[in-house]
Formats: structure tokens, sequence, C-alpha cells
């Protein structure tokens, strides 16, 4: 009989206990957004269109050469009608020709980075929806077609389901170039597999460590004694960043 999937956070309780039974889900890091591009939202009115315009879009990067060009279009304008050199401006060759010409050449201009920017698009809409429709292929194959006999192979069927949601979010931040794991859509998605939850512990001590206030901003240097490193207090060798068991940081 067909069941319908769990939800997110049962889940993630039961992976987490089965596969790695000493991370905890509450403890997860705060994952850094610091480098993530929000868009901006628009409500539809005209305060939020006004104060929204141009972020982000292209409008940045054309209006320092637009404003340019007005600027020096306003400076012909008012030396033409208004300036003593205007004389001379009108005893300039005028022709129909120039004008024409550029008009052509923009307009080619402009369609074929049109229709080429449009391709792209319509490339990259392809293999997107190529790729959502694969993955939801092989998680219905998942969780339909493979039977679990225990506690454990059933936390590794769903890990498996939670990967393929991962690898999507994954390919989101690869093609927005925002390296590493540590993001709060892409983190938990793989919180069940240990080296990621070593390397979230490990990231949250160090936190923690940046947190807490030293005199003069010196941290305490190692010191040997030739065979033994120096430990501080808490038993935790100086000279090192992370917990032990977290390879990943160290």
């Amino acid at each position: 009989m067909f069941h319908s999937p769990p939800s997110f956070e049962n889940t993630q309780k039961l992976i987490s206990s089965s596969i790695h039974p000493n991370h905890k889900p509450n403890q997860m890091v705060q994952y850094d957004l610091s480098r993530r591009r929000v868009p901006q939202k628009n409500d539809g009115s005209k305060a939020s269109a006004l104060f929204t315009f141009g972020s982000p879009s292209i409008v940045p990067f054309v209006a320092g050469p637009s404003l340019a060009m007005g600027l020096w279009a306003t400076g012909v304008t008012c030396a033409w009608n208004w300036s003593p050199a205007g004389e001379w401006l009108k005893n300039l060759p005028q022709s129909q020709i120039l004008i024409t010409l550029l008009g052509v050449v923009m307009g080619l201009l402009l369609v074929f980075r049109t229709n080429t920017a449009y391709d792209r698009y319509y490339e990259g809409r392809k293999v997107w929806a190529n790729t959502h429709s694969n993955i939801r292929s092989l998680a219905r194959l998942f969780w339909a077609g493979v039977k679990a006999k225990d506690d454990q192979q059933e936390a590794r069927k769903r890990g498996a389901m939670t990967l393929l949601a991962a690898f999507a979010v994954a390919t989101k931040h690869h093609v927005r170039d925002e390296a590493g794991h540590m993001w709060d859509d892409l983190g938990p998605l793989l919180a069940h597999i240990p080296v990621f939850a070593e390397a979230a512990q490990c990231r949250k001590f160090n936190t923690r460590r940046k947190e807490v206030p030293v005199p003069n901003r010196q941290l305490p240097k190692p010191i040997f004694n030739g065979r033994k490193p120096h430990r501080n207090e808490h038993g935790r060798s100086a000279n090192r960043n992370c917990f032990p068991s977290a390879k990943v940081c160290s």
C-alpha cells in the first residue's frame, strides 16, 4: 500500500537519530547569509516600485553612461540655442545618413542581443525542467519501489530522498557562484551526513570563540616544551581551531 511521505521535521529527527545519534538538529549553526543576493520584492504599489527601482536589474550598470550622454546632449542643446558657439555648431555639415546608419546598426545589435539572451534563458530553463523531472521520478522510485526492512534502512531511504532535494538546492547555489554548503536552505538537508554535521559544529565553536572578549585583542599562542603543545584550562590544545573529530576544519 502506498503511503504519503512524512513531514520534513519528522524525517530530520529519524535520520539524525538513526545515522548520526550525536548530532542534534536544534543546535544547527546559523548559516551566513551575507553573500547571498536577495532580490527586492515589489508589492505592486507606486512607493514600493520607486524604492525598488533598479535593484537588482540592469539599471545600475547603464545609469552612469546614460546620465553622461544626457548631460552631453543637454550641453549641446543649450549651446545651440543660447550660446554664441551656436553659430559655429549651425555651420557644421548636417546629414541624415549618419543617423539612419546608426539606427540600423543599433537596431540589429539590440535584436541579436535580445535573441541571444532569450536563447540562453530558454536553454537553462529546459535543463532545469529536465533536472526537476528526473529528481521527482527518482524520488518516486525510492519511495514506492524500495521497501525498508528496519528503521535504519528506512532512515537511509529518507536520507537518499533528502539528498535529491539537496542536489537541486546545491545546483542553484552553484549557478549563483555561491560556494560551500553552509546555507540556510542547503545545510539542514545535509545534517544527516556525519562529516557535514561535524563541520557545522566546528563552525559554531569557532564563531563562539570570536565572540569571547580577549584583552588587547591577542589570542593565546601555542607554547611547545619540546614534546607536548601547550593546553588551555579546558584541556584542549591551543594550536587547534576545532574539535579533534572534525578533521575537515583542522
